[in-house]
């Protein structure tokens, strides 16, 4: 799977990240997960067990004077946590590149220091809602309002595919006001009805709603100063994105890994279904998009460290890295025959996961008119 050895030659503290996570998904992740997927929720000790294991905001600096966690460590995070489950790297996604991100860069010092904290030790789960029903792709086109008011702000709206918001204490809540597009820490109340999405095919292990509110007042205070305009929205959004380029790296190596093992131990007409010559050049096309994708998220982290990574890079990234990562699920599938529908042989469970993020955080086909606007100069969303 480390054909080019890129792994191996990592510094011996970026070893021993990859070997605490490996630890801690076989000691106390897989055995939340069957439970989690069944019941269509994130598993209730799980922030905490993250928190502790420092594995939330990993990679911002708070308090700001406070170094964290590199572009590479955090990437790493990623790809351990999802090699376990897309749903849980979900989690980590939200809580820490939308939510946690969003109140570090754009909030009040007074914000910081009364969410971040909880934040990032797992005590307070937080959520990131942008997304509505008739936007999709476009979040210009939002529709929640917030008007001001003598006490705040007064909210109206609907937004949908809101992850972690069943459980969540605060919620980072984007409407359309006078000024623009801003951001709100919402918390819950009567006036805000949470609906969970149910019935999902794909990322079961993550609790995924829709919010309803009209009449949700809110205090001026409530706003997040700094957060002006769709772009800061896109902005956190980027922070996710980049997570992902290397979470779909764990997801695609642990079904490479898997369909290795079984196709060595599997009988086939008196033979060992490795030495097909079929079975054999799919598993080199596996490891291909494999190493492909290895080496650019290891470029993503490096242009990430140097202060130099820019959105149409992130977009290349996350567009590659989730394609390939689902060819490779899809391809072990394959080798794994019937066998490789059923649950306990997790291919296709990681297949279907993928399935969603090749569509969440930006679809495949919009990152691509990204990466296509940059290299011609012409914009497709006009």
């Amino acid at each position: 799977m480390d054909l080019l050895e890129l792994y191996s030659d990592l510094d011996p503290r970026y070893q021993e990240l990859m070997k605490r996570i490996e630890t801690l998904r076989a000691e106390k992740l897989d055995a939340l997960l069957s439970d989690a997927w069944r019941m269509g929720e994130i598993p209730e000790g799980l922030p905490v067990m993250l928190g502790k294991e420092g594995l939330l905001g990993a990679d911002i600096a708070w308090p700001p004077a406070q170094k964290r966690l590199d572009a590479w460590q955090y990437g790493l995070i990623m790809r351990g946590v999802e090699a376990c489950d897309s749903g849980f790297r979900s989690f980590i996604s939200v809580q820490s590149a939308l939510a946690s991100y969003a109140i570090a860069r754009y909030g009040s010092p007074e914000q910081g220091e009364r969410y971040m904290p909880s934040l990032l030790d797992g005590s307070l789960v937080a959520s990131f809602a942008l997304t509505e029903a008739q936007g999709g792709s476009d979040p210009a086109s939002m529709q929640t309002r917030a008007v001001r008011t003598d006490k705040g702000w007064l909210l109206e709206g609907h937004k949908r595919w809101v992850t972690n918001a069943g459980m969540a204490a605060v919620i980072i809540l984007w409407a359309r006001t006078d000024e623009g597009v801003r951001a709100f820490l919402v918390e819950p109340q009567k006036h805000l009805i949470r609906k969970k999405i149910t019935e999902k095919l794909s990322l079961q292990a993550s609790a995924t709603y829709e919010l309803e509110f009209s009449g949700l007042e809110l205090a001026e205070d409530a706003i997040l100063p700094k957060a002006k305009g769709l772009g800061a929205a896109l902005d956190c959004l980027n922070q996710a994105r980049y997570g992902i380029c290397w979470g779909v790296l764990g997801a695609a190596e642990d079904c490479f890994q898997f369909t290795q093992k079984y196709i060595k131990e599997r009988q086939l007409f008196g033979r060992s279904l490795a030495s097909f010559q079929l079975s054999q050049a799919k598993l080199v096309e596996c490891s291909q998009l494999i190493i492909q994708a290895q080496l650019l998220a290891f470029r993503l982290a490096a242009l990430r460290e140097a202060g130099k990574l820019t959105p149409v890079q992130i977009s290349m990234g996350k567009m590659n890295n989730v394609h390939a990562a689902l060819q490779v699920a899809r391809i072990c599938r394959e080798l794994l025959g019937a066998n490789g529908i059923l649950l306990d042989h997790r291919v296709m469970r990681h297949m279907t996961n993928l399935e969603t993020v090749y569509t969440y955080e930006g679809t495949h086909d919009i990152h691509k008119l990204v990466v296509g606007h940059h290299l011609t100069g012409e914009s497709a969303f006009k």
